[in-house]
């Protein structure tokens, strides 16, 4: 049972980054069960295993990567909803600099150009971006300073 409708989204197109894993997965998977037409991005595409019954427009794309961002942007007719979910972590290895700058890429430095890059787009719909952070950028969480730092200018008022 679920509290919203089936058509919830219906005739809405959506934009979801990390989509072919983990909660970017299950966020694009819970748009298209309520009737939108999902575009997930990510790495892994042709290994992702889709819910039974779910639809989704599965796309690789490596989020740090510009032209690829664009080029995704590009293909839509419209945009309703971004959801700039791509993330994880590294663990200790973020106390190195180039895995810090990693993770800053993928979690922050993407999330501001994919916005930015689909607000014109967003725009003429009047659609939404929802920006999503773990726990972690509440409470910390040891050596993953490269996930706290993303999370909280992700979402920084939370």
């Amino acid at each position: 049972m679920t509290m919203f409708s089936s058509t919830l989204f219906e005739g809405k197109v959506a934009l979801v980054s990390g989509g072919t894993s983990g909660i970017g997965q299950a966020t694009a998977e819970y748009l298209a069960r309520h009737g939108a037409r999902v575009v997930a991005i990510g790495l892994g595409a042709d290994a992702t295993i889709i819910a039974e019954g779910v639809e989704l427009d599965l796309r690789e794309v490596n989020v740090t990567d510009d032209d690829a961002l664009k080029g995704v942007i590009q293909s839509l007719d419209r945009l309703d909803i971004l959801v700039p979910a791509a993330g994880g972590t590294l663990g200790e290895k973020e106390m190195e600099w180039e895995a810090f700058n990693q993770v800053l890429s993928v979690q922050l430095n993407a999330v501001y150009r994919l916005i930015n890059l689909a607000h014109p787009l967003l725009a003429r719909q009047g659609g939404s971006i929802i920006n999503i952070a773990s726990m972690f950028s509440y409470f910390g969480g040891g050596k993953t300073r490269g996930l706290l730092g993303s999370q909280r200018g992700d979402c920084p008022d939370h």
